[in-house]
């Protein structure tokens, strides 16, 4: 079965000599989440990321539309703050509070934090002083996770003018700072593709051979990918206290590092991604959207789109 396959690289640095890391990735499965399932935004992954020394828990979904990552703190106590782990630095020898607040939005979802450096562990990377913020306000999240990871480009998160920083905070960017860190990474080019189901995401993963990707800096685009098993690359990742599914397959991978070529059938195809404007997304050019029967819409000339891996829509604005 065919599908498209959307990678992106967050730069063009490969060694060719090193595999890459390939961590599986699980969605979390109705019987498991503390809210209704209809709560949880299909087609979210994640991994369980630690954060701090000693290191704390977290389940984080992947988020590729900016690099900001961020987790709920102990200071957030709203209804949407409930029933997610909470980050403590007063437990980490390591935390670093820089005093300079950052919000974000993501459409009708908001953000406020805290920014903090700390250490980040994920699948045996070990990125010190990683920014992030610790969230004392959330509105609007889907339950299932305890923040994002962001994978997009970093942004600048020196420019919030509610408080005046003590300290220059360093990139934002999870993968490049993994990379630039010599934490095992032979490049900062990183993918992400789903093994899942049927009519676009669910959150009851079946066994299926259709793969769809999205990750990072220049896009790929390939006509058959078949899903891969285990290989020498992979590390153990996933949700974190979801249970995995009862199939061999999981609901994705996260590359790090490189290509798995082992994934892809047929010929990479490359779409420049648009030029840094501060924004922190991947953004591709498109000159119009076609759907089934015969749906489509032109758009204006230099339009972009966003590759987001933090929703299940598709979003076009009412008219151009």
């Amino acid at each position: 079965m065919k599908s498209t396959h959307l990678i992106l690289f967050a730069t063009l640095l490969l060694t060719a000599n090193s595999e890459p890391i390939k961590v599986p990735l699980f969605r979390k499965r109705n019987n498991f989440i503390s809210a209704s399932a209809s709560t949880l935004k299909n087609g979210m992954l994640g991994g369980q990321v630690q954060i701090g020394n000693p290191p704390q828990n977290f389940t984080l979904a992947f988020d590729t539309t900016t690099g900001y990552t961020w987790v709920r703190g102990i200071e957030c106590t709203g209804k949407n703050c409930l029933n997610r782990s909470a980050y403590n630095p007063d437990n980490s020898t390591s935390a670093i509070s820089t005093e300079h607040e950052f919000r974000m939005r993501y459409g009708p979802s908001k953000v406020s934090s805290t920014i903090y450096l700390d250490t980040f562990r994920y699948s045996g990377l070990v990125v010190k002083d990683m920014p992030f913020g610790n969230a004392y306000c959330m509105r609007h999240f889907d339950q299932g996770f305890d923040g994002f990871i962001g994978l997009g480009r970093s942004i600048n998160l020196n420019t919030d003018d509610i408080v005046y920083s003590k300290r220059e905070i360093p990139a934002s960017g999870f993968v490049p700072t993994a990379y630039q860190q010599g934490s095992g990474m032979s490049s900062s080019q990183f993918a992400m593709y789903t093994t899942s189901t049927g009519s676009g995401f669910s959150q009851e993963v079946h066994h299926t051979n259709t793969t769809t990707t999205s990750t990072a800096s220049t896009t790929t685009m390939a006509s058959d990918v078949r899903p891969t098993g285990a290989s020498s690359g992979i590390a153990s990742g996933g949700w974190g206290s979801f249970s995995k599914r009862t199939y061999d397959e999981p609901a994705g991978y996260l590359i790090l590092g490189g290509i798995d070529k082992d994934a892809i059938q047929g010929k990479l195809h490359y779409v420049k991604v648009s030029e840094e404007d501060g924004s922190g997304n991947w953004a591709i050019p498109v000159h119009q959207a076609k759907f089934i029967h015969d749906l489509h819409f032109t758009v204006k000339k230099h339009a972009k789109a966003i590759l987001s891996t933090s929703t299940d829509v598709i979003g076009l604005p009412n008219k151009q």
